[in-house]
């Protein structure tokens, strides 16, 4: 019931923007959460997968204020309008990048990128190995050089 010395992180807000840090993913729904984090981001990144980990029943924690048909139909809206959402933002990215790479032209092939990528790094491994090969030459040109002996020297 006590804690001595200061938090790592304390987390504050209302009921729905922690119901909404839950059902999130953890490294993007506490940063677009109403929630004030202050202190230590990874701890409380940490506390959000445990929560989601614990699987709080929601519908049965809110029943108690909503009733339970009720919070039961909020939250089936709650979970078809965020995969809709998802789905639907996941088909106009692609319906964008394909428009973008068929009909304007404005965006490469992935096999015109992909044979340009593979000439880079041919070209960066090349540049490797020749910067490897100059610093050999400088190292040995810089290497004092043993004079043989004469014929007048002991």
């Amino acid at each position: 019931t006590e804690i001595s010395g200061e938090p790592d992180v304390t987390i504050a807000g209302n009921l729905a923007a922690f119901a909404r840090a839950g059902f999130g993913i953890a490294h993007e729904s506490l940063k677009k959460s109403d929630l004030e984090v202050i202190g230590n981001a990874e701890t409380a990144q940490q506390f959000q997968t445990l929560s989601q980990a614990l699987k709080i029943d929601w519908q049965r924690f809110l029943s108690r204020y909503l009733g339970y048909r009720l919070t039961g139909s909020i939250l089936a809206v709650a979970r078809a309008g965020r995969a809709w959402t998802r789905d639907t933002l996941d088909a106009a990215q692609a319906d964008i990048a394909e428009y973008l790479r068929e009909e304007a032209r404005w965006l490469p092939d992935s096999s015109e990128t992909d044979a340009f990528h593979a000439e880079v790094d041919t070209l960066r491994a090349d540049a490797d190995r020749l910067l490897a090969r100059i610093d050999r030459l400088q190292a040995a040109v810089q290497r004092p050089q043993l004079t043989p002996p004469t014929a007048n020297s002991p």
